[in-house]
């Protein structure tokens, strides 16, 4: 099984409460309200990066991919025209001893700390950063 969803964004910060909502009311319907609250996170800290670091136009999309409720994942995709970034570079931050978070950095370890894999795909204009989160049944 395979369902989607996708919005084109204009990304002014009192946008992100309505965007988490309508993450939340897309999971319902798909009968996935056990990672509605995270998804409405990550999808949140994504976009914020691209608001902050990224170029319009910003892109989200959904993917819940699997079979049964416990063997689907969630693929959280935002995608924006801005440049792509290291991710290496930025997981090696957070292990270096003098990593400061006080400036910033802490939404991309939350999205590590849910999510089973994220990451920065470029594209011919722009780049995607993905997160995935599990199903009930793989936490």
């Amino acid at each position: 099984m395979r369902r989607s969803y996708g919005s084109v964004l204009g990304l002014p910060t009192t946008c992100l409460s309505r965007v988490r909502g309508d993450v939340r009311d897309q999971l319902v319907q798909w009968g996935r309200t056990d990672i509605a609250d995270d998804a409405a996170l990550v999808t949140s800290e994504l976009l914020t990066n691209a608001r902050l670091h990224g170029m319009p136009p910003v892109r989200l999309a959904l993917t819940l991919r699997g079979g049964r409720s416990g063997d689907q994942r969630l693929r959280i995709e935002v995608t924006d025209s801005g440049p792509a970034f290291d991710t290496d570079l930025v997981r090696a931050r957070w292990r270096h001893p003098s990593a400061d978070l006080c400036g910033g950095g802490r939404g991309l370890l939350l999205v590590d700390a849910l999510c089973v894999g994220w990451g920065d795909r470029p594209l011919g204009r722009g780049h995607t950063v993905w997160a995935e989160l599990p199903g009930a049944a793989s936490r």
